[in-house]
């Protein structure tokens, strides 16, 4: 969250799965590389927002998403990423998992719904502690997609894992006013090509509860990436 508020700790645990709406991979998607080769179309990982609590991008044979909803007061966030890799007619992907304070490693895969797009369903074997006590082993599961909401021109999204991490102007210039605090995810933009990092910084969104955006260049090592950028 920006400024003083609480920033989130949670995580959840057991089956997240994700009914898309989203239509089958344009040629504009990097799909899956070569393992999507094999997978059918309906089973295929694709970049989408679903349900106003989750995106996914799939950037070469990568899947890389984030997270994110409420449960009363408590806040459930976290940022994934894994190597995709076909199975039979569907796909999955080994994945590690973070929110900041905790990593964890499991299963991110594909399953039939009652769509063109897959559900994905998220099966980790365990969970951090502050998840555990908030959440325990409740499922959730989300049946809308946004296909108009797609992301575009994000490589990927991270936790913040510093107390605090200061927005810029400019890797490195004009250090602004406004931060993110730990726990909070933001995207991470493509800079040119398949660059990321410049001078130590990336350009990152980071979008709060009600949809306001904040957009600024943030220090790469006050995040905790799930996955790598190549740096």
């Amino acid at each position: 969250m920006l400024s003083l508020s609480r920033p989130s700790s949670l995580l959840f645990f057991g089956l997240l799965s994700l009914a898309a709406c989203a239509p089958p991979v344009e040629a504009s998607d990097e799909g899956a590389g070569a393992a999507a080769q094999t997978a059918s179309a309906q089973l295929r990982f694709v970049s989408a927002a679903y349900d106003a609590s989750a995106s996914v991008v799939v950037v070469g044979n990568e899947v890389r998403g984030m997270y994110k909803t409420s449960l009363g007061t408590s806040d459930c966030s976290f940022a994934f990423s894994g190597i995709i890799r076909t199975e039979g007619a569907g796909q999955s992907a080994a994945i590690t998992v973070t929110d900041g304070w905790d990593t964890l490693h499991g299963t991110l895969r594909t399953q039939e719904g009652t769509g063109a797009a897959p559900k994905l369903v998220f099966d980790l074997p365990e969970l951090p502690n502050a998840c555990a006590r908030s959440w325990g082993d409740r499922p959730i599961e989300l049946t809308e997609a946004d296909p108009s909401a797609r992301p575009t021109g994000i490589a990927g999204f991270a936790p913040v894992g510093a107390g605090r991490a200061w927005f810029y102007d400019g890797p490195g210039t004009g250090m602004r006013n406004v931060y993110v605090a730990r726990g909070d995810i933001v995207a991470i933009k493509t800079i040119s090509g398949d660059t990321v990092v410049r001078d130590g910084f990336v350009q990152a969104e980071y979008t709060a509860v009600g949809g306001r955006k904040t957009t600024g260049w943030l220090l790469y090592s006050e995040l905790h990436s799930p996955w790598a950028t190549g740096e």
